[in-house]
């Protein structure tokens, strides 16, 4: 069974950026980044929100911000995610087919 490739239409792109805006904009969140990537590489990756939460003397988060809270972090927890992630979709489409 041949599963389609996802892409990323413009609209799609749109709506992204529109979404981190008011997201870091209405303080939902101290920052974010977003990526969405397929078996051909990445698809969409943006970021935004203050560096230090409520200081935006202090600079905006950039790509690297985003790699260093990682370092920080345990990997274990994403690989979780992603793992679990990839079963639901594996069950979904066994499902469905």
């Amino acid at each position: 069974m041949s599963v389609p490739v996802p892409h990323l239409k413009q609209t799609g792109k749109e709506a992204l950026d529109q979404f981190l805006q008011r997201t870091v904009h209405d303080k939902k969140v101290p920052a974010a980044f977003l990526g969405a990537t397929n078996k051909d590489g990445e698809l969409y990756f943006e970021c935004g929100g203050d560096r230090v939460f409520g200081k935006p003397d202090e600079g905006q988060v950039t790509p690297d911000t985003g790699q260093s809270c990682l370092e920080e972090r345990s990997w274990n927890t994403i690989s979780d995610i992603s793992v679990l992630q990839l079963f639901s979709m594996t069950k979904f489409m066994t499902s469905v087919s």
